[in-house]
């Protein structure tokens, strides 16, 4: 991808038949709620995606004809594909690759057809790809069957839970994630290169896409349905709440260092990291993934000048939950 002049933002797509769960998940997100508490209730890990991919598509595609690419086994496939049926606007064709060969649903097929949707099942992911400016990969398949080159300006959604083919990767300008509490509890490639989370796309807080040539990554790193050995509570086994504290305060406040280079004791009011409207921020999302109470107790700023300070606000607050 070349690197020309960025181009002014880009406004939502209009979506004029967007229903729940969609719906209501945006208009959630518009209230501040972290993306991982938006879905919360919804234990299938597919669906969880799909609905990610529908936001993902209605914020971050540029205005005009979408042509998609769903590749993945039949199941997540599926789902993706009533997803997009009746909350992707503008849809004219999707290529679908399921790998093994699985039929489609005959019902999702018989949607696609009466919202006047072309339909190819094709036989590898290079075959799906070649055109399509919304990819949506729910399953991987041979790495080498991957083009060397995606569509100018396309919005790549990975649902696998793991990292993208390397010649895929290379080919990615902008990284989004679904929730950026999530970015320390990964080892994937790309994520510390997010520049913002649905959330703050939804929000408009961040500018999902500036320029219409860009290749454009979204991570979702929440749809796995952790097992009992892997569940991951806040400050759980996969990440200790200071390090979720400190990963939250460096992605959304110093992008510019790293969360190892944030001293846990540094007051973040004194230095300006934190300013005031960021501090009211940074309690609502102390509030929001905690499930603490925030609005009905007397907080002191202090409470919130560090991660030190702040983990220990959230280790009390929750101990009274």
């Amino acid at each position: 991808m070349d690197g020309s002049t960025a181009c002014t933002s880009y406004a939502p797509r209009d979506r004029a038949d967007v229903l729940a769960p969609v719906d209501a998940a945006a208009e959630r997100l518009m209230m501040g709620r972290a993306v991982t508490r938006v879905l919360a209730a919804e234990p299938r890990p597919h669906h969880r995606a799909a609905v990610l991919t529908a936001l993902a598509a209605g914020h971050l595609l540029s205005p005009g004809v979408v042509t998609a690419s769903v590749i993945g086994p039949a199941e997540s496939v599926r789902v993706q594909l009533e997803t997009i049926v009746r909350h992707v606007p503008d849809v004219s064709h999707v290529a679908v690759h399921v790998p093994g060969g699985e039929p489609l649903d005959r019902d999702v097929v018989d949607q696609l057809d009466l919202a006047g949707i072309g339909l190819s099942v094709v036989g590898t992911p290079c075959d799906a790809v070649f055109g399509a400016n919304l990819v949506v990969v729910t399953g991987l398949a041979d790495p080498r069957a991957w083009p060397e080159h995606l569509t100018r300006g396309a919005v790549v959604v990975n649902a696998t839970g793991r990292d993208l083919p390397d010649r895929v990767v290379r080919e990615m300008n902008h990284v989004v994630v679904d929730d950026l509490a999530l970015v320390g509890m990964t080892r994937r490639r790309l994520i510390s290169r997010a520049e913002a989370d649905l959330r703050q796309v939804v929000t408009g807080e961040r500018t999902g896409r500036t320029n219409p040539d860009r290749v454009l990554l979204v991570e979702l790193l929440g749809v796995d349905d952790p097992g009992p050995e892997t569940a991951s509570e806040p400050g759980g086994p996969h990440m200790s709440i200071e390090n979720e504290v400190r990963t939250f305060v460096v992605t959304t406040f110093a992008p510019d260092v790293t969360p190892d280079q944030l001293p846990s004791d540094l007051d973040l009011l004194d230095t300006g990291v934190v300013d005031s409207l960021g501090l009211l921020r940074l309690i609502a999302w102390v509030g929001e993934r905690y499930d603490i109470p925030v609005d009905e107790q007397d907080l002191s700023p202090a409470q919130f000048s560090s991660v030190d300070a702040i983990s220990t606000f959230i280790r009390e607050g929750r101990s009274f939950v």
